[in-house]
């Protein structure tokens, strides 16, 4: 009777194993995944804010206080710890056009001035959009097909504030 029993825990573990890895795996990527979208989203607000709040009549009065491109694709930067600059990719827009930075940190040490001229207007609207590709594990666990890349995708954020000085 003791020997038919034999080898059967190893059987249970390997049955219950599978699963078990495959869950924690998921919780942990999808965590991530999360933890990366909420820091973009929350970034990208921040550095809204921050654009909104030095329009062209902030330098007024000798103020110095103008920001440039190189100062919000920073702030996002720094605001964003879960994210590489190097696979971030940015879209700034204003009234006159949009000014992207593919990857952000392309745009790290640009000088020029943002929101530029009569785009910092009081009243204005600023538009910050951004798209960080992701890539999860997970489809290893099953069969690969041709006609598209499951184990990618692409989080998407938008924030736009309006000029308040």
């Amino acid at each position: 009777m003791r020997n038919r029993r034999r080898g059967s825990t190893l059987i249970e573990f390997s049955l219950m194993a599978m699963p078990t890895l495959f869950m924690s795996i998921t919780i942990v990527e999808c965590s991530i995944g999360m933890w990366e979208f909420s820091s973009m989203s929350n970034a990208l607000a921040v550095a809204a804010r921050y654009a909104a709040s030095h329009g062209a009549t902030c330098s007024q009065n000798g103020n110095s206080c103008a920001v440039t491109l190189g100062n919000v694709a920073n702030v996002i930067a720094n605001t964003a710890p879960a994210l590489n600059p190097a696979k971030l990719n940015v879209t700034l827009t204003t009234a006159s056009g949009a000014t992207t930075c593919n990857p952000l940190s392309s745009c790290q040490t640009s000088t020029a001035t943002f929101p530029s001229g009569t785009d910092g207007a009081v009243g204005n609207d600023i538009t910050i959009s951004a798209t960080y590709k992701i890539t999860n594990p997970l489809p290893m666990y099953w069969p690969p097909r041709e006609d598209s890349d499951v184990s990618s995708h692409t989080l998407g954020a938008i924030s736009r504030q309006r000029i308040q000085f």
